[in-house]
């Protein structure tokens, strides 16, 4: 299961622990790390407040960091 946030997002509308709610593993995917005003380091830290361990930034439109997540995927 994944958490998405856009990075440029003023908050989160995920709440701090939400993740052990659920009974399977939860990674994180902050979006549009390339977009101006971008805050991806912030996008995280509500992510990893959420209960995700995992967290990967990436960029639909470079194709940047999508390379991790599948390769994360791929051992699970």
């Amino acid at each position: 299961m994944g958490l998405l946030i856009n990075a440029t997002e003023p908050y989160s509308l995920y709440p701090p622990n939400v993740v052990p709610m659920v009974n399977r593993e939860v990674i994180g995917i902050v979006t549009q790390i390339d977009r101006p005003g971008a805050n991806p380091a912030q996008a995280e830290v509500w992510l990893r407040l959420a209960g995700c361990t995992e967290v990967f930034h990436v960029c639909a439109k470079t194709g940047q960091g999508l390379n991790q997540i599948l390769d994360f995927l791929s051992k699970a």
